[in-house]
């Protein structure tokens, strides 16, 4: 987490400047709260030329929002917990600004979220063949490892009963922000 909060806090004025950060922010707190589609999120960054250090960037402020949800930290102790590792005041101010508004929006729609909806390996095959020569080369010695991979899709998985945590359905969560 330290390493995307020095990210995040030299990207800001060098990389992106405020009102790219501030979109960036809410795009990524659209996404977790299921507003916007992952797979499009950034396309409104497309003025942006290294998208590498942008994707890092995002997934960084992603990792902090979940993470932060995940303890049930509020903004007072986030803030504080920012501020020793290094960001800078107006980075500081807006991210936690825009978290006290939607932490309790993220903190019911992750622990709604019983899985992000992959496929779940439920048996593996393997077997090593190890080839010696073959018709051109005289010397191969090489191990050739076959591995299957047999998978349950998400909706074949068994269903949980309902949180009682979870006091709003997902659906109710999309609010106008």
């Amino acid at each position: 987490m330290k390493q995307g909060l020095e990210l995040i806090n030299s990207s800001v004025g060098n990389f992106l400047n405020n009102a790219q950060y501030l979109q960036l922010l809410e795009t990524a707190f659209d996404v977790l709260l299921q507003i916007k589609n992952d797979n499009t999120a950034l396309a409104e960054f497309i003025e942006i030329e290294d998208q590498l250090a942008l994707k890092r960037i995002y997934s960084a402020i992603l990792s902090l929002i979940v993470e932060a949800s995940k303890f049930q930290l509020d903004h007072r102790t986030l803030r504080s917990i920012i501020r020793e590792n290094g960001l800078n005041s107006t980075s500081l101010d807006e991210l936690c600004d825009i978290y006290s508004k939607k932490e309790t929006l993220v903190r019911v729609l992750l622990s709604a979220t019983r899985s992000f909806d992959y496929s779940h390996i439920v048996s593996v095959d393997w077997s090593l063949h190890y080839q010696i020569k073959s018709n051109t080369l005289d010397r191969l010695d090489t191990p050739i490892f076959l591995v299957t991979l047999k998978l349950l899709p998400p909706a074949a998985l068994p269903t949980l009963p309902p949180s009682s945590k979870a006091a709003a359905s997902p659906s109710s969560l999309h609010s106008p922000s």
